[in-house]
């Protein structure tokens, strides 16, 4: 977590009547991240667990959130943002936008090589 870069648009993120918006990136070929899914609207329907997809769409972990997305909620001290997102994801109505923009887990030592270089 903060660990990524994700070189999005961020004006194209709507929250409409959600409480949290989240980037999705497109990815193809994947095992070593979960997976969102959504509706035809861009709601999420769930989380799913590392495995392999063909294609999916993963948590980019880029955010925008209504600033009373804690108000209708009792948390103690500090808690998992993660955790406290899947389990609530329907309460909040969240929503999600998809980019195919530039995304790197700079997380793992060989991505963050390769980002490395790519920067110079």
């Amino acid at each position: 977590n903060g660990d990524t870069f994700f070189d999005i648009d961020l004006n194209k993120m709507k929250l409409n009547e959600s409480k949290i918006c989240l980037a999705l990136k497109k990815m193809n070929d994947f095992d070593r991240y979960g997976s969102v899914e959504l509706d035809k609207m861009g709601n999420i329907t769930s989380f799913k667990e590392k495995q392999y997809l063909k294609q999916g769409f993963i948590n980019g972990g880029i955010y925008l959130i209504s600033k009373d997305i804690f108000q209708d909620f009792h948390l103690e001290g500090k808690f998992s943002f993660e955790e406290f997102l899947q389990e609530n994801y329907k309460n909040l109505k969240a929503r999600a936008e998809i980019f195919e923009d530039y995304f790197i887990d700079i997380g793992i030592p060989e991505d963050y090589k390769s980002f490395d270089f790519k920067m110079r």
